[in-house]
């Protein structure tokens, strides 16, 4: 999805208020956007209902307090760690990386990988953090 797209394959849409039926996707994978979201926690809330159980989210976020711009810039690790466990995801893979970004500030880049856990296979592939 994209807020403005000309490919037929895009389909326009607000990340943060998605359209799509609940349990409909296998996977969800977001490069380094959820920065622009003005609500983080309402936007992975919604990848949590279109998710199937057992589905997978893998994202990049990146942590940046002095960028101002975007509200998911001043978002950090364990802060994203919190809303992930409060919305129900199980984490199977975390990695954060400090940087000096192209402004000469300290940025933090984080990739996240988890899943909505599937009832009917309680224990499968479960990682605890």
């Amino acid at each position: 999805i994209d807020l403005y797209s000309t490919n037929p394959k895009i389909v326009r849409m607000d990340m943060e208020n998605m359209t799509f039926q609940e349990s409909t996707f296998d996977a969800v994978v977001m490069s380094n956007t959820l920065a622009y979201a003005s609500d983080t926690f309402k936007c992975l809330s919604g990848i949590y209902r279109v998710l199937r159980p057992g589905g997978r989210l893998v994202f990049g976020a990146t942590y940046d307090p002095g960028d101002t711009r975007w509200a998911g810039s001043g978002i950090g690790g364990s802060e994203m760690l919190s809303m992930l466990r409060k919305l129900g995801f199980e984490l199977y893979y975390y990695h954060p990386t400090d940087k000096i970004n192209s402004l000469n500030r300290q940025q933090t880049s984080h990739l996240f990988g988890c899943y909505k856990p599937d009832p009917s296979t309680p224990g499968f592939d479960r990682i605890r953090w």
